[in-house]
């Protein structure tokens, strides 16, 4: 099982602002564990109990009466954070808007409100919460594979140091075409990634396209029960892929001083992984997002505009890890790279770019992609407090009709 160090619960209502600080706490480099409902109830339950026994915090979301329910023994969110506050967990309740502490609290969570919360309703402020929200954690905070540059100029250095710095680097040659092959496995699952979503973003289109000119209610059902059959086939293919991903490479000491001698650290490597299943999880988040929009959960003016930005998030986030891919390839010699000469070719959804450059030329190509990205999670920010802001009105002209149909009865 991956090892996570941050559990976020959270309730139905409160799904996208979850999944949000999920990829925030993501960014900024911890380890989330995010279900997207993909575990609760049933035979899973122990599945999820073992996540919080590794997870040093958990993160909760409280929506508008997120605890109301808590009062029944057998609501989940009751029980995942008793499971924590039982293991002493570090909690961090996130209160969204219109969020209040109910009283009485439900027996057993009473102590839940003298943890250290962090308000988290004012779009304005939303970055400084999550700030607030990280410094309320408790595990480490491990920088991505893309953020570690300085320590592989530290091992540079100590490299130096040592004696027939010559004969390291030729030795060093079998250790290079492992950690190259290595890598290069995990850009082919990657690259997986990309082409389902490419397929899922063109078949969605193709779903509103048909749905949007058909003429009548029994041939828009029948397009609704086809997609989401669709969507349950893409789920399953993101379940294999994520059965594909390959445990963290073992390197003996030596194979750890030689590639540091070349300036790549194992430490390096061993963050991809964790990140490959966020890429999972992002195309997972799509999957909800549509299946929802087609049951009707979603308002069709917001719901398209949240999908474009779960696609356009997951495009960046597919094409930084290409670059960081070929930086860290490029500390290697061209003779160790048979492998990624035979199946780059093939690749054609990645971004044009030869396997030549300084790794600085592609850090840089990185960090673009690092900023629109930065740049779409503040869109989905503003686009969520939007959302919640016309829901509110709707359910306050709801309320008015429903008190002047009660008058007319009245009367």
């Amino acid at each position: 099982m991956t090892k996570y160090s941050v559990f976020i619960s959270y309730r139905r209502t409160g799904f996208d602002t979850a999944n949000l600080i999920a990829e925030k706490l993501r960014f900024m480099g911890y380890s989330v564990f995010f279900d997207v409902e993909s575990l609760r109830g049933g035979k899973f339950n122990e599945q999820l109990f073992q996540v919080i026994d590794s997870c040093t915090d958990m993160v909760l979301v409280l929506p508008k009466d997120a605890l109301n329910r808590c009062a029944d023994k057998d609501d989940w969110v009751r029980k995942e954070v008793m499971y924590a506050m039982l293991k002493q967990k570090n909690i961090v309740p996130v209160m969204l808007n219109d969020f209040d502490w109910p009283n009485p609290m439900p027996s057993g969570m009473e102590d839940l409100k003298d943890y250290q919360a962090v308000p988290a309703s004012d779009r304005n402020t939303f970055d400084l919460a999550m700030q607030r929200l990280a410094s309320y954690l408790k595990a480490p905070h491990r920088r991505r594979i893309m953020l570690t540059r300085v320590m592989g100029i530290v091992a540079v250095v100590l490299a130096l140091l040592g004696i027939l710095f010559g004969v390291l680097r030729l030795s060093s040659l079998p250790a290079c075409k492992k950690a190259a092959n290595e890598m290069c496995y995990n850009v082919g699952l990657v690259y997986q990634i990309y082409e389902k979503s490419e397929q899922m973003q063109t078949e969605w289109q193709q779903y509103q396209q048909s749905i949007t000119i058909a003429q009548t209610t029994q041939r828009k059902q029948g397009l609704k029960e086809d997609m989401a059959e669709q969507i349950r086939h893409w789920q399953t293919d993101i379940a294999q892929l994520r059965a594909e991903i390959r445990p963290e490479t073992d390197y003996t000491a030596l194979e750890a001083m030689l590639l540091a001698s070349r300036g790549l650290l194992t430490i390096e490597l061993a963050c991809e992984q964790p990140y490959i299943e966020s890429l999972c999880d992002d195309i997972d988040t799509a999957c909800v997002h549509m299946r929802r929009t087609i049951s009707g959960e979603y308002y069709n003016s917001y719901s398209e505009r949240m999908i474009q930005l779960d696609f356009a998030m997951l495009l960046h986030s597919l094409n930084a890890y290409y670059y960081a891919y070929l930086s860290e390839l490029s500390h290697l010699p061209s003779s160790t790279r048979e492998m990624h000469q035979v199946l780059s070719s093939t690749w054609r959804l990645f971004p044009t770019e030869s396997d030549n450059q300084p790794a600085h030329y592609y850090d840089d190509k990185m960090q673009r992609e690092f900023d629109k990205l930065d740049q779409m999670i503040k869109e989905y920010e503003v686009f969520l407090v939007q959302q919640e802001s016309d829901l509110g009105e709707m359910e306050q002209q709801l309320d008015n009709i429903q008190v002047q149909l009660d008058s007319m009865v009245v009367k």
